[in-house]
């Protein structure tokens, strides 16, 4: 990934749920999860994978795809611990399209030029004479369940249209979901 997104979540503990566990759901993109503590006694510790914080805790967690487990213990002065459980689950990437074509047609980026199709590129342009209505979508996907693909009608004629084509990972609790979209313009009977 280019980037690392971060997602502020505040977590309070409530007597209903003292120590957890404290469930958080996050995207794909959510790389890192920075997990800060502040104890309600400042001279209590909160050690965490076996080290000992005093006052605030911070440190990145690299997040799996699916469920990660922290543990926080804070150490009361005394030298009574309380773990505190927070449960992170990270969903999986979005399915990609493994190929995405219209009969007939050549597919373009948005300046005209021919390209070939992309998994990570999500936008399409084609041109289509008068008498091609309905097009022909043509998409699969070894990641999930296409819809949007088969034959498409374009009523408008001398605009842009857009065909929607969306892959959906079925087998997820989450559902992913990618969308593509063709922009098609067909032409004006001569």
């Amino acid at each position: 990934m280019e980037s690392t997104v971060v997602r502020v979540v505040p977590l309070l503990i409530t007597a209903d749920n003292p120590t957890g566990p404290y469930n958080l759901s996050f995207a794909y993109e959510i790389e890192k999860a920075n997990i800060y503590a502040k104890t309600a006694d400042p001279k209590a510790k909160v050690e965490v994978l076996g080290v000992t914080y005093t006052e605030i805790y911070s440190k990145d967690h690299n997040l799996v795809v699916g469920v990660n487990t922290v543990q926080l213990k804070v150490i009361a002065q005394d030298g009574t611990p309380q773990i505190y459980e927070i449960v992170i689950e990270r969903a999986p990437e979005a399915p990609k399209l493994d190929t995405l074509a219209v009969s007939g047609t050549y597919l373009r980026d948005e300046k005209g030029n021919r390209v070939a199709f992309d998994p990570d590129k999500t936008d399409y342009y084609v041109y289509v004479p008068n008498e091609c209505n309905p097009v022909e979508v043509l998409a699969t996907s070894s990641q999930g369940v296409v819809y949007g693909a088969g034959m498409r009608n374009v009523d408008q004629v001398g605009q842009w249209v857009e065909l929607s084509v969306s892959v959906i990972d079925e087998s997820s609790s989450r559902k992913p979901v990618t969308q593509y979209t063709l922009h098609v313009f067909r032409f004006p009977a001569t």
